[in-house]
């Protein structure tokens, strides 16, 4: 196993933005020398690299539709989804 920060591949020289799909190959190494690298067909590829979306922006009250037991509420999605669709929003009140 082996994890790599994803600050080495956001950085030189790689550049590689949220949602970019990478692949692997893999070589053994022993006193003796070097295996031969692994096809990426081999291995579990297409790792995509995502992360937590920025929290929704614009929020703002629908008072046409506020009234008695509901509140209408609207909002814009943020700036970046994290690299992977946005599938479902939470609202949290008190």
């Amino acid at each position: 196993m082996c994890s790599i920060p994803i600050t080495v591949i956001r950085e030189a020289p790689f550049y590689l933005t949220w949602g970019s799909s990478i692949s692997v190959q893999i070589v053994a190494i022993n006193s003796v020398g070097y295996s031969v690298t692994t096809t990426t067909s081999t291995v579990s590829t297409g790792v995509v690299i995502v992360t937590y979306p920025d929290a929704p922006i614009n929020i703002a009250s629908l008072v046409n539709i506020t009234y008695g037991n509901q509140i209408g509420i609207t909002w814009s999605q943020g700036v970046q989804t994290g690299g992977s669709a946005i599938i479902d929003y939470r609202i949290n009140y008190d």
